[in-house]
Order: structure tokens, then C-alpha cells, then sequence
């Protein structure tokens, strides 16, 4: 298999985010990160990275240990993709920036970063997050300040069993919900005892003097409230991996328990965080430096970055847009964006490309944005540079946008390629044959004269295409295959046959045609072929063989029978007249790799690994 991201509205929005670094350097702690450079090297007709690299998210202590967000990549894949296809001092743009894992990796590997997204919260994460090099003294002495006036309070607060103390200093009122939450008002969202001591606790960091300071303990202040609201709860995950998770992050909606689950000490996790994310500034201080100024952070859409850049400015695109109805992220980060006063109205909700959400958008409306998206990111890509875009859909429609939509501007597709998780997704657990677990990477080259991708002469319709195709994949696979990785052959054959939009005219979910087609096994989460299948003669002959004598032993062992070769080609035979008829010696040749026979007479499928070719 081989190689693959949102957007928003019009005009230009919100201020550009300006900062320094702070002057003074402290000590750098030792880390792992390093920023060797490779020489410069001509990228033009630079052959696609095709491999999968194995993600390493728990590794990263700037992006993995500091504040939670949705669908964060792994850092190790973003700096292998920087570095593949730029150079040193080359400038990467992630146009859908989120938590800033592209721009953060970029300024470590020795490029500059521009980074856009319309959440605020995203943005402010990124900017803190790389903001180097930051007072580190500084910081632990305005830690132990807050710690001083703050923790005994709040350690009182939790010696009460019935706390009601009235709540002196302000937190955010009347803030509507998205509709789908559990509570109406975003306070519901917090026990009497934790609004009392968030809100001491927000009080206290505002008087920091130092502003790079300040941002950084409203980041860890941000991080605290993922554990200190009432739906963070048991999620049945073991201690190692945290033991709970708030409604928000782990369902994708403001779900709350009906039984709560027991508070957590707002000064520990504060004081937790704290260590986390002091870490982290430890990191960027010592990988990132003064560099920091080489990155400029736009709270904006993708669809107005002419407003901010110039075109023919970028040297590399990596970019991870919003999956369409999958994450609702302005919705989501009303926790957030409220306590930390980031405005979010109208506009904002206007320029997120997604589907559904609070604002009910439709398909239309998120295709729209995505397109609108992709043709900024064409005209501020240099020539001859390359875009990768990190997704994953089920249907075919979002797929044909970004296809065409590149193709016809100018960027030329290059190749697919799937990337694992190293996770997984609270969706994909739940519900293992709706939702997948990874992404694909498309990469694309923009040409002058771009290459036009002609139709592979094929005398076949689209269901075809995807039967075959899904067929193929199950027998190369040894008779199973998951939902992504069927998912991402089915997409790169469809891209590189040039079928795309001829099945997103026909079919608008891969999912009711596997369904009808294949079987799903639950207890394993595998597609398999249905029993007395007859395969397709795009299937190597050997495959084909294979699979029927195989199924063929499956059925007896079932009946509790024993095969001569005069039972197994009468069983076999049937099955192959689709193509070239095989010998019989043709189908013994075959036999003879999969099974074997103990008395001289009857065959047995081999032990170990061929028998992981259980078909059904």
C-alpha cells in the first residue's frame, strides 16, 4: 500500500498573534529531540516517501505530556514527512494547525513555520507550546507565588465534605453549550467546590507580570480543566493509561456520568501539569531557542491566508484538515476558550470546516470550505514544491474533493500512503467496523505543467473496481483484512486508476458495499470473504488456488472430514473457471505449499502460520 488533512470562509479575521521571546536563557534540561540538518538537496523530481512510519506520540514531552487536544499526529511522522521534502531554512505552512505539531517540528529541524487555524484555543497552545526561550526562573518563582497564596485554600476546599462557599472572583457565566451536551450553561459543567477553586486559581495567575509567564500558566491552568469537571470519569481503561477521561475528549461531546465520579484536587492536577509543561519549556528552550521568531501563528482560516502571506511564498504544505462530521472542535473547546476569555462568535463557527456541529453544516458547506482551502494552498505553494495532507474518510465525496480539487489547480498527485496510529480513538473502539484507526497521506507536487492522470483502460464498473480491489487485499492479507487497510487500498487504487470521481458519482459510503459483499467477524474486527465466493480473475491464479483449498479444509475440518486429492480438485475446480482454467497438476503444485500428508493419502492443511488463512 502507499501514501496522506480543513478550511474555512472569506476575508481576513482576527489579529495576527505578535510576541517575542523572552531575553533571558536559562540552563536547558538534556533531551532527546534533535535538530541535525541534512544538506540541502535539489526536491524536484524527488521520489514520493513511501514507507509507514511507526508513531511515537508518548515520546514527545512538548506535544504528548502538555494539554490535551483532538486528533494530535505524531511528532517523529511530521518531522520525517519536514524533513524528506524541505531543506534548512525552507518555510512549512500547516494551514489547519491545531496543536502546532507541524510548525513546533518544523522550528526544531531548522525550517521557519506559518501556522493558521480558526480556534483560538489551538493557537494559543501552539504559541505557548513554542514559544522559546522562556524566563524558566521566572516561571518556578511565579509557580510558588500562586502556590503560596493558592494551595492552602484549595487544599481547605477538599478537607469539606459539603462545600458551599460563595465563589469571590469570576468565572464564565451563561456560556450556551453545544445541543448535544448534557448540561445547558458551560458552570453546570463544574461543581460548586471546583468553580471556587478554579477561579482563585485563574485570579492569581492573571497578576503574573511577565506575559510569556502568564501564557504559560494559563496553558497549564487550560490542562487542569480536562480532570476538574464533573464528567471526567471512570472510562474503564487501565491505571497505566490514566484510569478516566472527561466526557468531551473521550466521547466528542459534553457527556456527563450519572453517577460522578470523585473529585480530583484542582491543586494537584494543577501542580502536575505544571511539571509536565515546565518540562516541556525545557525542551523548546533548548531545541528551538531563537529560532522561535522564525514562526508566524494566525488565528485564521486556510481559506484567507493570501490576506496574511504572499503567494509562491511556501515551500512545503504538511496539513491535517478536519475529517468532516468527525470532531466538532469549536463546539469542544468551549471549555476552554471560555475560561481563558478567547472570543469565538459567529465568524469563527462560519470558517470551521466540518460537518454537522452546533451550526448543522452540511456535506456542501464542509466540501465548500475544503475546496476553498486547497486553492489557497496551491497559490501560496512555491512551483515545483511539494503538499502532503494527512486523511481519512468513508466517503468516497470528501476523497473526489481533495483529488480534483488539487488536479485542477495545478498539483499533481503523487502518491498514497498509510500511515498507523498509535492509538486507539474512543470512536474506533466503540464502534471497530464504522470508524478507522490511522490516516492516509496523499502527496502532491505542484507542476507548471502538471501531469494528467489518464484512465487505466479497464472494462470494468466502479463496484468492480472496489470488489476487486477489497478482494485482493483480504487474499494478500491472508484471508482477513481490517477496515483501514482495506479503506486505504481501495482509495489509492481508485486515485491512481483515475476512477475517483466516477465512484463518488455512484457510491456514497465504501461501508454498505463491504457490508453486502464481505463479511465482518466482530470478535476480531476483520473483513473476510463470504463463503462460496467465486473471485474475481484479477486475483493470481496461485492466490485463487490457495484460498479455495484452504476454504475447502475449513469446511471439512468444520464436518470433522479428512481430503484425498480426488475430493480437493472436484471442491476446487468450480471456483477457477473464471479465467484460465488451472491442470490438475496446477492446483497439486499449490497444495503442496499449504498442506502436507501424514499417511500417504489424505491431506492436511499445514500448522503455524498458513493457517492464518481462515477465510470463514
Amino acid at each position: 500500500m502507499e501514501e496522506l488533512y480543513e478550511i474555512c470562509s472569506v476575508e481576513a479575521f482576527q489579529t495576527r498573534i505578535k510576541f517575542e521571546a523572552a531575553k533571558n536563557i536559562n540552563k536547558p534540561a538534556e533531551t532527546s529531540v534533535t535538530s541535525t540538518q541534512p544538506k540541502s538537496e535539489n526536491l524536484i523530481d524527488k521520489e514520493p516517501l513511501r514507507k509507514i512510519i511507526i508513531p511515537r506520540k508518548q515520546a514527545s514531552q512538548v506535544h504528548a505530556r502538555t494539554h490535551p487536544y483532538f486528533t494530535r499526529r505524531a511528532w517523529n511522522v511530521v518531522q520525517e514527512y519536514i524533513r524528506y521534502y524541505s531543506n534548512p531554512g525552507d518555510v512549512i505552512c500547516d494551514p489547519f494547525g491545531g496543536s502546532g505539531v507541524t510548525t513546533i517540528e518544523a522550528l526544531v529541524l531548522g525550517r521557519k513555520g506559518i501556522y493558521f487555524d480558526v480556534n483560538p484555543i489551538a493557537a494559543f497552545m501552539t504559541k505557548v507550546l513554542a514559544v522559546a526561550p522562556v524566563d524558566l526562573n521566572a516561571l518556578e518563582n511565579s509557580f510558588q507565588s500562586i502556590a503560596q497564596k493558592c494551595q492552602p485554600q484549595i487544599h481547605a476546599a477538599y478537607s469539606t465534605e459539603n462545600f458551599d462557599q460563595s465563589i469571590e472572583y469570576w468565572y464564565p457565566q451563561n456560556v450556551q453549550m453545544p445541543p448535544d451536551a448534557d448540561i445547558e450553561f458551560l458552570d453546570q459543567l463544574f461543581s460548586q467546590r471546583q468553580l471556587f477553586c478554579l477561579s482563585l486559581l485563574l485570579h492569581e495567575i492573571e497578576k503574573t507580570v511577565d506575559p510569556d509567564v502568564r501564557d504559560v500558566l494559563k496553558l497549564v491552568f487550560s490542562a487542569t480543566l480536562v480532570k476538574c469537571n464533573i464528567s471526567y470519569h471512570n472510562t474503564g481503561r487501565d491505571e497505566g493509561e490514566g484510569g478516566g477521561n472527561s466526557g468531551f475528549i473521550q466521547y466528542y461531546r459534553y457527556f456527563v456520568p450519572k453517577e460522578l465520579y470523585p473529585e480530583v484536587n484542582v491543586w494537584t492536577v494543577f501542580a502536575a501539569k505544571y511539571k509536565s509543561i515546565y518540562k516541556a519549556k525545557q525542551t523548546t528552550n533548548a531545541t528551538i531557542g531563537n529560532r522561535y521568531q522564525d514562526l508566524q501563528i494566525f488565528t485564521a482560516s486556510a481559506t484567507e491566508m493570501l490576506n496574511y502571506i504572499e503567494p509562491n511564498s511556501v515551500d512545503y504544505i504538511y496539513t491535517d484538515p478536519p475529517y468532516g462530521a468527525k470532531i466538532s472542535y469549536i463546539d469542544l473547546s468551549t471549555i476552554w476558550n471560555a475560561w481563558l476569555k478567547f472570543p469565538v462568535d459567529k465568524r469563527t463557527f462560519a470558517q470551521e470546516a466540518i460537518e454537522g456541529g452546533s451550526q448543522k453544516k452540511t456535506l456542501a458547506d464542509y466540501d465548500k470550505l475544503l475546496a476553498e482551502s486547497i486553492q489557497q494552498m496551491a497559490q501560496v505553494l512555491k512551483p515545483d514544491r511539494w503538499m502532503s495532507i494527512v486523511f481519512v474518510s468513508e466517503k468516497p465525496a470528501h476523497w473526489h474533493t481533495i483529488y480534483e480539487t488539487c488536479t485542477k489547480l495545478g498539483l499533481e498527485y503523487v502518491s498514497t500512503v498509510r500511515q498507523p496510529s498509535d492509538r486507539k480513538t474512543p470512536r474506533k473502539i466503540k464502534n471497530p467496523l464504522r470508524h478507522f484507526c490511522g490516516e492516509m497521506v496523499i502527496n502532491f507536487r505542484k507542476r507548471s505543467n502538471p501531469i494528467v492522470q489518464v484512465k487505466t483502460k479497464l472494462d470494468i464498473d466502479a463496484l468492480d473496481i472496489i470488489k476487486q480491489t477489497v478482494e485482493l487485499t483480504i487474499i494478500n492479507n491472508n484471508g482477513v483484512a481490517t477496515t483501514e487497510e482495506v479503506n486505504d487500498a481501495v482509495i489509492t487504487e481508485l486515485l491512481s486508476s483515475g476512477y475517483l470521481q466516477e465512484v463518488t458519482e455512484k457510491i456514497s459510503d465504501f461501508g454498505e458495499i463491504l457490508k453486502e459483499y464481505f463479511d465482518y467477524d466482530s470478535d476480531v474486527n476483520v473483513w473476510k470473504i463470504k463463503a462460496k465466493t467465486k473471485l474475481g480473475s484479477h486475483i493470481p491464479l496461485e492466490k485463487r488456488i490457495q484460498f479455495y483449498l484452504t476454504s475447502a479444509f475449513n469446511k471439512a475440518k468444520r464436518l470433522g472430514q479428512r481430503l484425498t486429492i480426488d475430493e480437493l480438485v472436484p471442491e476446487v475446480m468450480p471456483y477457477l473457471r473464471n479465467g484460465t482454467t488451472p491442470r490438475n497438476q496446477d492446483i497439486l503444485s499449490e497444495l503442496e505449499k499449504i498442506a502436507c500428508s501424514p499417511d500417504g493419502l489424505h491431506w492436511e492443511l499445514n500448522t503455524g502460520e498458513q493457517l492464518t488463512l481462515k477465510l470463514f
